[in-house]
């Protein structure tokens, strides 16, 4: 066996590319989407990485990946969550051979047949209830 000499680096921008990939083929996700912030740093960016972040882990080559994502009307949002940390986790360290020690998934919107159901939201603002539409005379 040959030895080489130097190092290989994983950029964080090829890291959010195979999440951003992995997420969408993930069944449930809609899209991913972002907080207000990161929509406008993103803004006329690749919209297959916008939402994700990517930060170090407590240990050497090991990473958390935060991800915000719309999840499809109908599907169960804690399946597609866990299924997403799953396949994030998976496809990241099989691809890159880092440790992933965490994947945050924010839901920040739900989309209909026709789009996005409510305007984006900060991810903070998501753990508030929906209120409901008053019908009828006041």
């Amino acid at each position: 066996m040959v030895e080489s000499k130097g190092s290989i680096n994983v950029t964080d921008g090829v890291i959010k590319a195979i999440v951003g990939k992995c997420a969408l083929d993930v069944p449930g996700v809609s899209s991913l989407s972002g907080t207000i912030y990161q929509n406008l740093v993103s803004w006329g960016g690749q919209s297959e990485t916008k939402g994700i972040e990517v930060r170090p882990g407590d240990e050497e080559n090991s990473k958390r990946i935060d991800l915000h994502v719309t999840v499809e009307m109908g599907q169960p949002v804690p399946t597609v969550a866990e299924n997403l940390q799953r396949s994030v986790k998976e496809m990241v360290e099989k691809m890159t051979g880092l440790e992933v020690v965490e994947v945050n998934v924010f839901i920040d919107d739900i989309a209909s047949a026709s789009g996005a159901l409510s305007e984006p939201a900060e991810a903070e603002a998501n753990t508030a209830p929906a209120e409901r539409p008053k019908t009828g005379s006041s």
